[in-house]
């Protein structure tokens, strides 16, 4: 058995037993039962406090992305989407993240590759949008305007020879299997 030594050990190992704790208004008193140290920045809610929308409102301000405010009060968090705040309280945040499905077309999948000069680079900043055009072979489309990774050591085909290889294959996994140092080029 554990030895707890400290709040953030009894946070820790006992999470189910802290967030009671928590609920209930207990830490500032377990940590006196036990000469633990309470965090200076710790603060004991009173409850309900995040049932109060101007209080959710407040605490979401503080943050530029909704998952900045997740990982920083939960709580604030948790009560927000379950009261149906949420849309409210993060109208002033940057999106980072999912788009919602069928967002990726054709069409903007290959304006994303236009940001891109490299296969590589769009692979690497533009996964989203990259693996979508995988899945639906759309790659060697996309990919028309990027610039051909030059000849490699013992290998001698021209761009319009590489495309005009991977074009023969259904897909990019089997045109990778067959033909790696290709599909490295392009």
């Amino acid at each position: 058995m554990r030895k707890i030594n400290s709040l953030r050990d009894f946070r820790k190992f006992c999470p189910q037993e802290y967030r009671d704790a928590s609920k209930q208004g207990f830490i500032e008193l377990i940590c006196n039962e036990m000469n633990w140290i309470l965090p200076k920045n710790y603060k004991q809610k009173p409850k309900g406090y995040w049932d109060v929308f101007e209080n959710c409102f407040n605490e979401a301000l503080k943050h530029d992305t909704i998952r900045k405010w997740r990982k920083s009060s939960y709580t604030s968090y948790r009560r927000a989407v379950k009261h149906g705040w949420i849309g409210q309280c993060t109208k002033h945040m940057i999106f980072i993240g999912r788009h919602q499905k069928g967002y990726w077309t054709k069409e903007r999948c290959i304006e994303d590759a236009l940001n891109y000069k490299t296969l590589a680079e769009w692979r690497k900043n533009g996964l989203s949008s990259y693996k979508i055009a995988v899945k639906n072979n759309w790659v060697i489309e996309c990919c028309k305007h990027m610039k051909y990774g030059g000849r490699k050591k013992g290998y001698e085909h021209s761009k319009e020879q590489c495309i005009e290889i991977a074009s023969k294959y259904s897909n990019l996994t089997d045109f990778r299997k067959h033909n790696k140092k290709i599909y490295k080029i392009l």
